[in-house]
């Protein structure tokens, strides 16, 4: 279907920066390239720019239409629902990556690996204003959360298997804001085994 050169700029205008966003962070959350948080970060004035570019197009476009007569009432309002709609979907989508970017950048991640034949019953992590169980974890199972401080201190964890209770700490330092990615590998019971691994 052939559209008019300034729907055609509009709906080009909106969809761009849609892409490009979407884009970025879907690559950004597999392979967290600093790169990439910088083009997202660049991004955004260049959409809102495409943003007013694109509606100054499509009301000139409407205001032009309007004026040609054999034009149907019903095909412009279609035309201005859809395509800006297209416009204004950029904003929730900008805040939605760039709200998503932040949790993920600023969250830390605790996983626990039961590597016996027997459950651990309880598995507490305790950090600056956080206490969160992460049990029970049956044999050979694993689990993980993902935590965000309220302040600075240390992270521990606390466990019981069976009868016996063991713990230890996974950081003896840890912020507010700053991410991580720890795993607690539990070999066998009161045995255990702290691993750092890429953010997640």
């Amino acid at each position: 279907m052939h559209l008019p050169r300034l729907l055609k700029t509009a709906v080009v205008l909106g969809a761009l920066p849609l892409l490009l966003g979407a884009l970025i962070y879907g690559i950004w959350r597999f392979a967290r390239w600093q790169w990439l948080e910088t083009a997202g970060l660049v991004l955004l004035p260049i959409g809102f720019l495409a943003f007013v570019m694109g509606t100054v197009a499509l009301v000139r476009h409407l205001l032009g239409e309007f004026q040609e007569e054999g034009t149907t009432r019903n095909s412009l309002w279609l035309q201005a629902l859809l395509v800006g709609g297209l416009l204004l979907a950029n904003f929730p989508a900008a805040t939605f990556f760039t709200l998503s970017a932040i949790d993920v950048s600023t969250r830390y991640t605790v996983r626990v690996h039961n590597d016996t034949d027997q459950p651990i019953e309880s598995l507490v992590v305790t950090g600056p204003g956080v206490r969160i169980e992460l049990g029970p974890v049956p044999p050979g199972q694993h689990t993980r959360r993902h935590i965000h401080f309220r302040g600075d201190g240390p992270l521990a964890f606390s466990a019981q298997q069976q009868e016996m209770q063991f713990g230890g700490q996974l950081e003896g330092y840890v912020t507010g804001g700053l991410g991580g990615d720890k795993s607690i590998r539990v070999k066998q019971r009161g045995v255990y085994e702290i691993q750092s691994n890429a953010a997640s």
